[in-house]
């Protein structure tokens, strides 16, 4: 296994597409070479990126603000958050009523969206499930109530809410060796929950972050170059290396403790990244 360089990243692409959790920070601050890395795009004219983050718990203003709170200077319209692609997810629903588990920018982002945020009660009055973040809520009431309304719901034979989930990863980086759970975790919980009430059904959410393409073809779709010039830069093998790979986009796994090096040889192609960086 070969690690490579960011000088030899550079030498080969012009796009530059980067997660923000695990690469750039962490909860408790800036990771080493980030300020230096996203200060070198700042001021390269031949190279352009921009911050693919399956966050919706922040507004890409909000998230720029944090990151430059760690002194990592990234502009706000640099910043393409999973809560962006919620618009894409409600598209098919009228005015959707929506019961959010989030922060409140991602109630933003729903109503952004054209929907409206229903009660955390069991009454089941919601069309769509929208799974934004773990913080914003009190998990386990919140969470008994809405697989309560899914429950009668599925009873009484009423249509079954959409289901969307902002980031399917489980697991992010806290800094100083620490884990905390993501959103997507909770969505786990509530889906063990489903199938264990109703085992006959088959029950998932739409992915609206990464792995899935809108984050990337909104990148493409905004960026002065294509895919073949472009390069993910990420921590996470099942969202970030997997994503980058479908959307037909170089892929660098940046070694974290979230993933054992070496890598297995046996691991799917579709998660096999193109580079592996030590750091930045």
């Amino acid at each position: 296994m070969r690690f490579h360089t960011l000088d030899e990243l550079f030498a080969r692409h012009r796009l530059f597409l980067i997660d923000a959790y695990g690469v750039l920070v962490t909860s408790s601050g800036a990771l080493p070479g980030a300020r230096d890395f996203i200060e070198r795009l700042n001021r390269d004219s031949e190279r352009e990126y921009f911050i693919i983050t399956n966050d919706a718990s922040r507004l890409p203003e909000d998230c720029a603000s944090y990151y430059g709170s760690y002194g990592v200077p990234v502009a706000s319209e640099r910043v393409l958050t999973a809560g962006l692609a919620i618009q894409t997810g409600l598209s098919e629903l009228k005015s959707p009523r929506c019961f959010v588990l989030g922060t409140q920018a991602t109630k933003t982002y729903v109503e952004r969206a054209g929907g409206t945020v229903a009660p955390h009660d069991d009454k089941g009055e919601f069309d769509a499930v929208v799974v934004g973040d773990d913080s914003g809520f009190d998990v386990l009431p919140t969470l008994n109530a809405l697989l309560t309304a899914l429950h009668r719901k599925q009873v009484e034979g009423a249509p079954r809410p959409k289901l969307l989930l902002a980031n399917s990863d489980f697991l992010y980086p806290r800094g100083g060796g620490g884990f905390g759970f993501t959103s997507g975790a909770i969505a786990k919980l509530l889906l063990l929950g489903l199938e264990h009430l109703h085992p006959d059904e088959t029950w998932a959410f739409e992915t609206l972050g990464k792995p899935e393409p809108a984050l990337f073809q909104l990148a493409l779709k905004r960026a002065r170059f294509g895919a073949p010039d472009a390069v993910m830069i990420g921590d996470q093998l099942p969202t970030d290396i997997r994503g980058a790979n479908r959307a037909g986009i170089a892929s660098t796994l940046m070694a974290s403790s979230l993933t054992k090096l070496p890598l297995d040889p046996a691991l799917p192609k579709e998660m096999q990244p193109t580079y592996i960086l030590r750091s930045l």
